[in-house]
C-alpha cells in the first residue's frame, strides 16, 4: 500500500496476510487497511487506485456484488466511506501501479508479520 499526499509518498506498507484469501478478498482487505490508515491521518478527500477492476467496479456500484463474503467486505467499505468528505475509486492496470505492485511482490518474499497490500491511495 502506498499512501501519497500532494505528490509525496507519506506511507508505504507491504503487509502479509496470516490467513488464506482470494485475490478479491485481498484487494478488499487492502482498501480497508488504506481507509483505516487514512482516517487515522485525518484525511478527508481520497482517491483509491486498485488493479482489481472487479473490486473497483463493485465499489463504484457498476457491478453487483454476488459472493456472500465479498458482500460483507463491500458493506464494510461502504461504512468506512462515510468518514470521508470525498472518496473515489479508480482502476489502474497493474503495470501502471508499479510502486504498490513492487511492495506486494516484496511482501510475498518477506517473513511473517507483514501484510500484502496492493493499492495506492492519494489524498489532499
Amino acid at each position: 500500500m502506498v499512501l501519497e499526499g500532494l505528490g509525496e509518498i507519506i506511507v508505504e506498507q507491504a503487509p502479509k496476510f496470516e490467513f488464506k484469501t482470494t485475490n478479491n478478498q485481498a484487494e478488499y482487505e487492502a482498501i480497508i487497511a488504506g481507509l483505516h490508515l487514512s482516517t487515522e491521518l485525518e484525511v478527508t478527500r481520497l482517491t483509491c487506485k486498485s488493479d482489481s477492476q472487479l473490486v473497483v467496479r463493485q465499489l463504484k456500484e457498476e457491478y453487483e456484488v454476488r459472493e456472500t463474503l465479498l458482500q460483507e467486505y463491500f458493506h464494510f467499505v461502504q461504512n468506512l466511506m462515510t468518514k470521508f468528505d470525498e472518496i473515489s475509486f479508480q482502476h489502474v492496470q497493474r503495470e501502471n501501479n508499479t510502486h504498490a505492485d513492487t511492495l506486494s511482490r516484496l511482501a510475498t518474499t518477506k517473513q511473517k508479520g507483514i501484510q500484502v497490500v496492493g493499492h495506492t491511495c492519494n489524498f489532499n
